[in-house]
């Protein structure tokens, strides 16, 4: 992979997925040359603008990381820009040649050590406190709460739960409220459940934060089968999958529970996908190789 002179960084994106590449480039040891704009630009289109310089020529890069996976900024879809779109639509995947799937990141980077520590929790752990975790926001349609109304019918011991959105309130039984749990208290909820449910909040996308970080912790993940965004490099059996209508999540979440051998082999998996494609060195490396690649055709 080639050095490029300098990536040239609005010294104000200090947050989100911005921050997650950030950490990335200053891993690999890249020039960060500070840069004044981009936050007007972010605040009106939702996107991070910044330039990457290979042999003097400034290339323009846009990070498109918001959770609705039907939107796209057409209009930036220039032939001198590389357009990374974090939850790219299987749908749009040929749109534009300048156009490329981005891995999504954990939360924030800073809990990356967290990650780390849980994962070696984990590790052999032969004693469960519980069969399934499932503690959401209350967001986009109805599937988390039919999922745990499903749960709740089984006699698993589950931590399950439903907390109010940011902004707008929503209408949540009783029975499933609860408070929003600290990232630490979710990390090591995670880590002592044998399964958790990753599933789509108000965005609708398939990928989410919870997918990455039961991959980098080395958690058996129970999700939607079939993702509808494109997904870096080749993920091989790293998610237990169940259908949207529900009509076999108890078989697939009750095997999981039962198989440690099944599910043990896919924690495993699931942390070298981790380590190959989601760290934030691994992002930074997926922007310069795509820019690399596609400068010397």
């Amino acid at each position: 992979m080639i050095k490029p002179d300098a990536v040239i960084w609005p010294k104000r994106y200090t947050f989100g997925k911005a921050a997650y590449l950030r950490f990335g480039f200053e891993k690999l040891g890249m020039n960060l040359v500070p840069d004044k704009g981009g936050m007007n630009f972010y605040h009106k289109h939702g996107i991070f603008k910044f330039h990457v310089v290979i042999d003097g020529r400034k290339i323009r890069v846009l990070l498109d990381g918001r959770s609705n996976w039907r939107e796209l900024h057409d209009e930036f879809l220039a032939d001198d820009a590389f357009y990374f779109r974090t939850h790219l639509a299987k749908a749009y995947k040929d749109r534009h040649p300048r156009l490329y799937p981005m891995p999504q990141c954990t939360v924030n980077f800073e809990i990356l050590p967290n990650l780390y520590e849980m994962r070696k929790q984990r590790k052999g752990r032969k004693d469960f406190k519980y069969d399934l975790f499932g503690i959401f926001r209350m967001a986009g349609g109805d599937l988390r709460l039919r999922t745990l109304e499903q749960v709740r019918e089984q006699k698993w011991r589950s931590l399950i739960g439903l907390s109010q959105p940011k902004v707008q309130k929503r209408s949540i039984p009783e029975e499933f409220l609860c408070k929003k749990l600290s990232h630490r208290q979710y990390l090591e909820a995670v880590s002592q459940s044998r399964t958790m449910l990753a599933l789509p909040g108000g965005g609708r996308t398939w990928l989410n934060f919870r997918h990455v970080e039961a991959w980098g912790m080395g958690a058996c993940c129970l999700t939607l089968e079939e993702p509808n965004v494109v997904l870096l490099g080749k993920p091989d059996n790293v998610w237990a999958g169940f259908r949207e209508d529900l009509s076999n999540f108890k078989e697939v979440a009750e095997e999981h529970m039962a198989d440690d051998a099944k599910r043990r082999g896919m924690e495993e998996r699931g942390i070298d996908y981790f380590e190959k494609h989601y760290t934030p060195k691994r992002h930074a490396e997926h922007i310069i190789k795509t820019i690399e690649k596609e400068i010397g055709k």
